[in-house]
């Protein structure tokens, strides 16, 4: 029974004593809370004065400032325990002191003064208590665990307020103080036995320390509002809490004013204060402990987040209306119950946002500067305004408070995600994407970066590098890349000619002609093919003697030019000359002629008439010996002008086979030229490759020949959920590329989440069983966990169509570093994007599982009836290698 409670709560098995004691260390210090809490405003307001209030807001927060300076130089050097220690004990003395002012001594003095511990020590607990959660458990379980948690200090809180509200009369309501350090003891021993027994904090890091602990305090502040200048979360959380503060001790002063009004003596007010807060605690502690943490789930922390602001603005127009008993109930319940039950909780999930060695820090800045100058604003506003009489001048100052509010709350859910995306992205390796063109604001800058970039030793680096140079800077380019052509072997001069040509500069005119009588043969060709497609001056004039060389490269240049001049004279002669170079027996003359087939594949009727020798030549060349041959004859292909080429069935399948990757995406390149059977079984071939780049080329095929590519691709990823995870992550980067519907990619991202969770009830179910005792259960097993990542994966990999880009770059990166915590932050990015539907599942898969991988279930909503139905499940679907080794364990059951 305690344990389906405890899944109904959403603990987990291994959590139980870790909740338990956070549950008994909250509860005790809640208790002690609410007893000090009833007694500080009873007896300040009965014996002291409620028209004092505003004035020990100011003095609050001047003390406020300087006690949480020592608070600011501990919180993150010492183990968050070690501290609660220190704090315990300083706050028993205080209070023991302060007894016995209040019962053997005269003076006034003594109540504002506990007054004054009182405030502080609230403060002060309350953001320790949170550190020391973030300091125990990481984001997820704070989401989960925290309201759980918390929801011991209002049952603390309910406790307290029931023994104030019965013995307020028999025991003196100065006494209670007694109590409460007793209590501090009590808290103070839970913590020392703990610990003792678990060792620290399973997540403290020491910071750095020194001598001067002053300067260090004030560093640590400093810090921290330096962090403010850069986080727009931290910025907007402090400007928050700035007016939180403000709508918080405004509704405080208004409420406690009627009920002075209202009950004459300190005991009566002392007792309602009791039931006030009792009352109060249960609805904080029953939203806490059913409601809080199914919202978080629900609709995450950045909405959520608003609920406070907006119940505090209805506050307020209710005490607007009617100044008195009634209003004043409702704005306790929200000061007290909704603001503990939802806007605590969360402010510490925003806090986890931000990276762990400045939490402290920002903790620290936000007691140490925001909450004592929002004190002093709010003491000095309502000093002001309690001397008007109207008690709607100070309502409607806290109105507009509560407004701004909710403004800088919602700053706060807008900057959350992004927040963690880039602590997350801070802390792993994420892949860039772009390229410098895209990165580099400064012209200058980027100019000496390409052209350092073409300076390299590699020459493909080199022309990817001028390439850019030419888009960037298309006047100053040209001269620099053609002082670095020298440098470089033909075939690659050959291609930075292609690409100057392009935009046509005078400099590579002037380059062409003066290197034209001092180059070999080879580049002698390539300078003339340039020459005459730029028909540059007199290039028409070298056409005669170049159909007649020797050399079938010059010669096919010469043809070139010929066709690119239309000279009706020569073409007879050229016509001649083409035919002999493709029905020579000369590799060199069959490469030459093939490369004609680029610049006039359909055009020209010559190319028909040389199709039959043409075919025979390309078949001759493909079973050569050399992989460069075979490569240029497969590239002349693309320039084929009829739409089959059935020859080429075998040989292409032969080609295919081979080790070099690159003669294997020639190869796909080319198979619609093949039979539809022979493609068909190529492309299905190709897709499942271990090479990417192969993968890739396959689903480009599909692309370029199929009839509705993104509708068979989508087909084959939702319906059929064919290929394994690295062929299904080439098809789906191939339809991001395409720029596929944003309904489709919701389509495949949702698919692949429930195949996730299908994943994950059969690894759950067989996790539950005796497959150790099977080694080919045991290596099922580890498969359906590769796959259910894999899956994962290929969901963030769907939904970079529907979000942004970067953020699911950095999910997809904490999710396979495999980290909890990366993990949880990861969740929480995800769940604040826009495809909640999505994002939901995965999140709902993550939380139930991931956090603790080794815990048993039988769960009856599984989708499978036993371990057999499981493989039969897993031996039907359509990745390979899960295929067969559900077959294999199929075989131990028989």
């Amino acid at each position: 029974m305690i344990k389906r409670l405890g899944s109904f709560i959403l603990i987990r098995d291994r959590e139980y004593r870790h909740v338990a004691y956070f549950f008994a260390l909250y509860f005790l210090i809640g208790c002690g809370m609410a007893l000090g809490r009833g007694t500080a405003d009873a007896l300040f307001f009965k014996r002291y004065g409620i028209e004092y209030l505003p004035v020990m807001y100011i003095i609050v927060s001047l003390l406020l400032c300087l006690t949480s300076v020592a608070y600011a130089a501990f919180a993150d050097r010492i183990p968050s325990e070690r501290f609660f220690n220190i704090l315990f004990v300083s706050l028993i003395g205080l209070l023991l002191c302060n007894w016995s002012l209040i019962t053997f001594s005269e003076t006034t003095l003594s109540y504002p003064v506990y007054f004054v511990i009182y405030e502080i020590a609230s403060e002060l607990l309350a953001v320790h208590a949170a550190h020391y959660l973030s300091q125990n458990f990481d984001i997820l379980q704070v989401k989960r665990l925290s309201p759980l948690i918390m929801a011991g200090t209002q049952f603390g809180v309910m406790t307290g307020g029931i023994f104030l509200a019965s013995a307020s009369h028999s025991i003196g309501v100065q006494n209670f103080l007694v109590f409460w350090s007793l209590l501090l003891v009590a808290s103070l021993l839970l913590i020392s036995v703990w610990h003792r027994m678990h060792g620290t904090s399973p997540y403290f890091r020491p910071g750095h320390t020194r001598a001067d602990k002053l300067g260090q305090a004030v560093n640590e502040v400093q810090q921290g509002l330096k962090y403010i200048k850069s986080s727009d979360l931290l910025r907007a959380l402090s400007i928050a809490l700035f007016f939180m503060v403000i709508t918080f001790y405004v509704l405080c002063y208004s409420v406690n004013r009627i009920y002075t009004n209202t009950f004459q003596s300190e005991e009566s007010l002392t007792m309602f204060f009791g039931i006030l807060t009792a009352v109060n605690s249960v609805i904080a502690l029953l939203l806490q402990i059913f409601v809080t943490n199914k919202l978080l789930r629900k609709f995450g922390a950045r909405r959520v987040n608003l609920i406070f602001p907006v119940t505090s603005i209805f506050s307020y127009f209710a005490l607007l209306i009617s100044f008195t008993f009634p209003s004043a109930l409702f704005g306790s319940l929200n000061k007290e119950a909704i603001m503990n039950a939802f806007r605590n909780p969360v402010r510490n999930l925003f806090f986890n946002a931000l990276p762990e060695n400045i939490q402290g820090r920002a903790r620290a800045t936000s007691v140490v500067v925001v909450m004592p100058l929002a004190l002093t604003v709010s003491g000095f506003l309502l000093w002001i305004m309690q001397r008007m009489g109207n008690p709607l001048y100070f309502v409607a100052l806290g109105m507009t408070a509560a407004t701004c509010y909710l403004f800088f709350s919602n700053r706060m859910s807008n900057a959350y995600a992004s927040e963690m995306a880039s602590n997350l992205k801070q802390k792993l390796f994420i892949p860039e994407t772009g390229n410098i063109l895209s990165s580099q604001d400064d012209s200058d800058a980027l100019f000496d970066q390409l052209r350092r970039g073409i300076e390299d030793k590699d020459n493909q680096i080199t022309l990817e590098f001028s390439r850019m140079l030419l888009t960037a800077f298309p006047d100053r380019a040209p001269g620099l890349i053609l002082q670095r052509i020298d440098d470089l072997d033909n075939p690659t001069k050959d291609q930075f000619f292609k690409l100057l040509l392009s935009t046509n500069p005078p400099e590579l005119h002037e380059y062409l002609w003066a290197s034209l009588d001092d180059s070999d043969s080879h580049l002698k060709s390539t300078i003339l093919k340039t020459l005459f497609s730029l028909e540059s001056g007199p290039a028409k004039d070298l056409l005669a003697a170049a159909l007649v060389s020797d050399n079938p490269r010059i010669q096919a240049a010469a043809i070139y030019g010929v066709l690119k001049y239309d000279d009706k004279t020569l073409y007879p002669e050229a016509l001649n000359a083409w035919e002999d170079l493709v029905k020579s027996d000369s590799i060199g003359a069959n490469l030459a002629s093939l490369e004609l087939l680029e610049y006039f594949p359909q055009t020209h009727g010559s190319v028909n008439y040389l199709i039959k020798s043409y075919r025979s030549s390309i078949l001759r060349l493909l079973t050569c010996d050399s992989n460069r041959i075979k490569k240029a004859a497969l590239r002349s292909l693309r320039y084929w002008p009829e739409e089959k080429f059935h020859e080429l069935d075998t040989c292409i399948c032969d080609l295919y086979t081979s080790e070099d990757a690159s003669i294997r995406i020639e190869c796909l390149k080319h198979c619609h030229l093949l039979p539809a059977n022979s493609h068909d079984r190529l492309i299905a071939e190709a897709i499942e490759d271990s090479n990417s780049d192969v993968r890739d080329a396959a689903v480009n095929a599909i692309f370029r020949h199929a009839n509705d590519p993104a509708a068979l691709l989508v087909s084959w990823l939702v319906t059929n959920k064919k290929g394994s995870a690295r062929a299904q992550h080439a098809v789906l980067k191939a339809l991001l590329a395409s720029n596929a519907s944003k309904d489709v990619m919701e389509q495949i991202a949702l698919t692949k989440a429930r195949d996730a969770q299908q994943i994950l009830h059969a690894s759950r179910l067989l996790l539950s069983s005796d497959y150790r005792q099977n080694s080919a259960l045991e290596l099922m097993r580890y498969t359906l966990d590769e796959k259910f990542i894999q899956t994962i994966d290929l969901t963030l990999l769907a939904l970079q169509a529907l979000e942004h880009q970067e953020d699911i770059n950095v999910v997809r990166a904490a999710i396979r570093s495999r980290d909890p915590r990366h993990t949880a932050n990861a969740l929480e990015v995800l769940h604040s994007m826009r495809k909640q539907k999505v994002a939901r599942i995965l999140c709902d898969i993550f939380d139930d599982a991931y956090q603790d991988r080794t815990r048993k279930r039988n769960d009856a909503a599984m989708p499978f009836r036993d371990v057999r139905s499981m493989l039969f499940w897993c031996r039907d679907h359509m990745d390979p290698w899960l295929q067969d080794c559900a077959v294999q364990a199929l075989k131990s059951f028989s």
